[in-house]
């Protein structure tokens, strides 16, 4: 095999993988998944009812495949403005992403100090904090955007 064609079939694969998307009718699908699994985790909460940390755990992971699917669905029309209104939603939420990590631990150590409360000021942002925010700031951007087009 020659290195041009194990470069071209790399390009290839790499094409295949930055245009994947499903199709249209998945994103109804990833809004019921996500807002009920949300409702399911207000509700828990707000009952008072002790759930388990597997189920807490379960039904974040589930909010979060249920904004994937939202986020990867394709439109209706898919078209060369469809993905650059894509390209500028995913960069405004990987920024927002990236300044949220870094100024929500000082907020919440100088609302500590403030309210004098002395255990574990500093807090990191965790995981599943910073997923849920990037992608629902990327459906939030792109919304807003293909509005305004």
């Amino acid at each position: 095999m020659s290195k041009e064609t194990f470069c071209e079939a790399e390009e290839r694969r790499f094409e295949k993988i930055v245009n994947f998307g499903l199709p249209n009718r998945y994103k109804k699908i990833g809004i019921v998944i996500a807002i009920v699994s949300f409702l399911s985790i207000i509700v828990l909460k707000i009952s008072g009812v002790e759930f388990s940390e597997t189920l807490k755990f379960i039904s974040k992971r589930v909010l979060l495949v249920g904004l994937l699917i939202t986020a990867i669905s394709k439109e209706k029309v898919e078209d060369e403005m469809i993905h650059s209104l894509r390209v500028k939603a995913f960069t405004g939420a990987f920024i927002s992403g990236v300044i949220y990590t870094l100024i929500f631990p000082a907020i919440v150590y100088a609302a500590k100090l403030v309210f004098n409360k002395e255990e574990n000021l500093l807090t990191d942002v965790g995981d599943f904090q910073i997923l849920w925010f990037m992608l629902f700031m990327y459906l939030v951007f792109f919304y807003l955007m293909k509005r305004k087009v």
